[in-house]
């Protein structure tokens, strides 16, 4: 049997299809290493929630989604900014409308009254920000193509990989393999977003190695000398690189597997931040980012409690444990794997 015939698969890759979800390839799926519903993947959730069936249901902020927000900051799991513009993009516009459309202001995920507002206005703005990048973009400048998504069925070693990637959109130019995240600029994003595009970048240049095809991710503009990531992902030759390109799919694959056994060898923010300091910073950005502080929640306190469950009496951020020095080794493992040079280790 093999992993697009379990029901399971089935099922999500029919629903995922249908909505345009990111992040559909089956092998994502069922390792954990990709964005589900748009949703960052947890891979502490997988372990505990997926595999082992140890649930906290009672806890997870899903369970509320039908309750009306009480606040300004609407729900980041619900990816709404990224959706009001890939819609506006679609549609060639390049300027949020001054009011919520209806299917934003009735869908429940808005605080009634000014409060919803509010939200919206903030929203817009990061939307507008994005918007103006898009028209100076000469694959954006007439709109967002239409979507049109790949099915993936490659052997990598002793694994099938069987799918659809669905966030490809395709023009008379080639594909474009795309996403966009309002309010963040390149730097802000960590292995939740990175790994599963990475995934799915270099599952679609071994599949169709010939085919143009460009990474495009939106981001806040900001000032930095660095080569951006999909534009070193996008100088790759496929055809000369296929055999790193298979290596580095099968290691990942590697990484999931051994989940079970090193449970905390992969915490996606905190190896981040692991991941892009050097040694003199590296404990405190990997202590911020797994606690939270006063402005931020960290990966610790992720609703509703996985991680902080599955790391009960271990902490992963203390310099002399060895869980610590696993998770830095692992992060450096992981920012390789994703990396083309030297000069995009750190971004």
């Amino acid at each position: 049997m093999t992993l697009t015939e379990l029901p399971i698969a089935k099922a999500l890759m029919e629903y995922l299809a249908a909505f345009g979800v990111p992040g559909a390839v089956v092998l994502l799926l069922l390792i954990g290493l990709r964005s589900g519903g748009g949703k960052p993947r947890d891979p502490a959730a997988d372990l505990l929630r997926d595999r082992l069936k140890l649930r906290l249901d009672a806890l997870d902020d899903d369970q509320s989604a039908q309750r009306e927000p009480l606040t300004a900051q609407p729900d980041p799991l619900a990816r709404l900014p990224q959706r009001l513009l890939t819609t506006l993009l679609v549609r060639g516009e390049f300027a949020a409308p001054a009011q919520a459309p209806d299917w934003l202001r009735l869908s429940g995920q808005l605080p009634a009254g000014a409060l919803g507002r509010q939200a919206y206005r903030a929203m817009a703005d990061q939307v507008d920000a994005l918007l103006h990048v898009a028209s100076d973009d000469p694959d954006l400048a007439h709109g967002l193509p239409p979507r049109a998504p790949v099915a993936i069925d490659l052997m990598l070693g002793a694994c099938r990989v069987q799918g659809t990637v669905t966030r490809v959109h395709a023009d008379a130019k080639g594909w474009l393999l795309f996403d966009a995240f309002p309010g963040k600029a390149l730097a802000d994003l960590d292995f939740r977003q990175r790994l599963p595009l990475f995934v799915e970048w270099a599952l679609l240049r071994l599949a169709h190695p010939e085919q143009p095809l460009r990474v495009c991710l939106l981001t806040t503009p900001k000032k930095d000398k660095t080569p951006r990531w999909d534009t070193v992902l996008n100088a790759v030759d496929p055809v000369a690189r296929g055999d790193d390109l298979e290596r580095r799919l099968l290691r990942l694959i590697a990484l999931w597997q051994s989940a079970e056994q090193h449970p905390l060898a992969y915490l996606p923010k905190t190896a981040w931040a692991a991941a892009t300091h050097d040694d003199e910073r590296r404990m405190a950005a990997m202590r911020s980012a797994w606690a939270s502080g006063s402005h931020h929640t960290g990966e610790r306190d992720f609703a509703p409690g996985y991680t902080q469950w599955l790391a009960r009496g271990i902490d992963p951020v203390d310099p002399h444990g060895a869980e610590t020095q696993t998770l830095i080794a692992t992060a450096a493992m992981l920012r390789d794997l994703i990396s083309f040079g030297d000069s995009e280790r750190a971004p």
